[in-house]
């Protein structure tokens, strides 16, 4: 959870440069949250209120989405159209409407706080679908949402860089290309599929948080969104170094602090 919204920080200067390299500044003057973590806050929040009691789930993600939005209706970097339009026509409404059928990657960058609750791997996709289905319920967008999940769960649960990729192979994506031939041709991208399986790659060739947000930034695509994707990943199998964690902080107010605290304690 805070390897997303780090991801997301140091990925929000680049969203739409193109950046090729690893050899950039961390934290670059101009570096915010953007509706990556602010979802990713909404997400978190909603698992909290059900108090172990995950039947509600959508009900309260669709909520908590709906409560962000309106405290931080102007993020850095801006929601997507499509989501945008969800979240006026649902306040308009004055009910939650109905999911319209998103593939796009915004389902994977706000899910990480379902592996922290679930209590196995199918309980893990459960809940990444329930919170998931409430906007993206394109195949696609339960897909990228719950392949990122499911590789935060069993990072987090001790299993290896090799059972992750055949586990992610054999039920979600290939990962057949290193991230030095992805990083050719590869280009600005919203979709799950052209961004989960990339980000998931830039994790599984890093050899430590730092490194997985350096590589997955430097595939030139959609930069905060990939990082915290890989951000996630990368926090759950290697941990994130206390003086980059601490950071988080110089970005947030205070409400977001609050939150990023428990999520601390829940970690």
């Amino acid at each position: 959870m805070i390897g997303a919204i780090i991801g997301d920080i140091v990925g929000s200067t680049f969203e739409y440069v193109g950046n090729k390299t690893k050899d950039f500044i961390l934290f670059e003057s101009g570096s915010a949250i953007t509706d990556d973590s602010i979802l990713t806050m909404a997400v978190f929040c909603a698992l909290e209120k059900c108090s172990g009691n995950y039947e509600r789930l959508s009900e309260y993600t669709a909520n908590e989405i709906l409560r962000w939005y309106k405290k931080y209706p102007n993020p850095s970097g801006a929601y997507g159209s499509g989501f945008e339009n969800w979240c006026l026509n649902s306040l308009e409404a004055g009910k939650i409407q109905p999911p319209y059928n998103s593939y796009g990657n915004g389902a994977a960058m706000r899910v990480s706080p379902v592996a922290y609750f679930a209590n196995s791997l199918e309980h893990c996709k459960e809940l990444s679908r329930k919170v998931t289905k409430v906007t993206h319920n394109h195949p696609e967008g339960i897909k990228g949402a719950e392949a990122t999940a499911v590789a935060i769960y069993m990072a987090l649960n001790g299993k290896s860089k090799n059972e992750i990729r055949e586990y992610i192979e054999n039920n979600y994506y290939p990962l057949n290309k290193l991230c030095n031939d992805i990083r050719k041709d590869y280009q600005f991208d919203t979709t799950c599929q052209g961004t989960v399986p990339q980000s998931i790659q830039a994790f599984l060739e890093a050899i430590n948080y730092e490194d997985a947000i350096r590589i997955t930034i430097s595939l030139g695509g959609d930069a905060d969104t990939m990082g915290a994707i890989t951000g996630a990943i990368a926090e759950a199998f290697f941990g994130i170094p206390k003086i980059i964690e601490e950071k988080v902080f110089d970005y947030l107010d205070d409400n977001c602090k609050q939150v990023v605290k428990r999520m601390i304690e829940k970690k």
